[in-house]
């Protein structure tokens, strides 16, 4: 058995045991309980396994090794063959070789995949991960022509964008956080396969960030406007009064929002050099270069 023991907040100190259910089986289930009161209804203990083609670990850290089938055992549930949302064909299941969202969110969103297809997905699953990025990718509807303020070639083919406290885009401007995701993804595909999708993840970058250039670029102090990213709702991320004023929220110059603007940037002008377009990619590296140089300097403290 294996105990991590943890203060919290309120002076408290809170435990994670875990144990095997058969420590000489060669494919480990774990038996995991924690004393902390869970913020769902959920029971306080659970059991799950390792499987036979997944990845495991034998670190000599009991706790280690169960966390990490952990989450292997929870990639494995939110692998699926449909995803549905209410308000999205009726709730119908959507057929797509995707990873959902988690037990409560049926479907895709762009933000939770995106962090946690660079974290650890895109390693185990890139075809998966593949799939779930495009499906997050939108044209213009049907019969809906380009307006002349909009930037972009004719399909209008972009990054969708979750909601967010406030709305959608462009209260939330995180969606270029596909980048992270799309980039891990490309590091694991076989060479005919990454040559797809790197076009399509060039294209969509392209529309996207083009975009976000004309409605959320402050080309005062060089920052990209939008919600905080990662944590990604008020009560979270922001002060108690940020609920009575979401403009305030929508026009702030989040740091974690400008770093995906900026590995947007750097990505599309990589994928753009190795398509052969000079122009492209001199353009969003001098972007992303400006951003990196605008982010340092406003998160640094003066000596």
């Amino acid at each position: 058995m294996a105990t991590l023991s943890y203060p919290t907040f309120d002076g408290k100190r809170e435990s994670a045991r875990f144990s095997l259910l058969d420590p000489e089986a060669q494919l480990r289930t774990y038996v995991h309980s924690t004393t902390l009161n869970l913020r769902d209804p959920l029971p306080q203990h659970t059991r799950y396994s390792e499987a036979a083609g997944q990845a495991y670990t034998r670190s000599g850290n009991l706790a280690f090794d169960a966390l990490f089938a952990l989450a292997s055992s929870e990639m494995r549930q939110d692998a699926v063959s449909h995803i549905r949302d209410g308000n999205y064909k009726g709730g119908e299941p959507i057929p797509c070789a995707c990873f959902e969202t988690g037990e409560q969110w049926h479907y895709v969103w762009t933000r939770d995949l995106s962090y946690a297809a660079d974290l650890s997905l895109a390693m185990f699953d890139p075809a998966r991960v593949r799939n779930s990025l495009l499906f997050k990718l939108a044209p213009y509807r049907a019969g809906v022509p380009k307006a002349p303020q909009v930037a972009g070639t004719k399909d209008g083919l972009q990054i969708v964008q979750d909601t967010g406290s406030g709305g959608s885009w462009p209260v939330s401007t995180d969606r270029v956080t596909r980048a992270f995701a799309a980039d891990a993804t490309l590091r694991q595909l076989p060479p005919a396969e990454r040559s797809v999708f790197a076009r399509q993840a060039l294209a969509a970058l392209t529309n996207t960030i083009e975009n976000d250039r004309l409605a959320v670029f402050d080309p005062i102090d060089g920052l990209y406007r939008g919600e905080a990213s990662f944590l990604d709702w008020r009560d979270q991320s922001y002060a108690a009064w940020i609920v009575d004023d979401l403009a305030a929220m929508a026009s702030s110059k989040a740091l974690s929002t400008n770093v995906a603007h900026y590995a947007a940037q750097g990505l599309a002008a990589r994928l753009a050099g190795e398509a052969g377009d000079k122009e492209r990619a001199t353009r969003y590296t001098a972007w992303a270069l400006a951003l990196k140089k605008k982010g340092d300097q406003c998160a640094s403290l003066a000596g």
